[in-house]
């Protein structure tokens, strides 16, 4: 909310209510984020390998 990539709307209602909406600069992003996932789901089974060996799987103690 900070910098303002999301807005958000307070209802005074019973029970309460609250929606949020991307800003204009929130949806400025979403091509980043696109490519992001994108990517994630290209190269899901080398991070998974790699956290595996990080984590200790195949790797000595340090």
């Amino acid at each position: 909310m900070r910098v303002r990539l999301v807005a958000r709307t307070a209802y005074a209602e019973v029970p309460p209510r609250v929606e949020y909406e991307l800003t204009s600069l929130g949806r400025s992003l979403s091509d980043a984020v696109a490519h992001l996932t994108h990517w994630v789901r290209d190269h899901q089974a080398e991070i998974a390998r790699n956290r595996e060996e990080f984590d200790g799987g195949d790797s000595p103690a340090v």
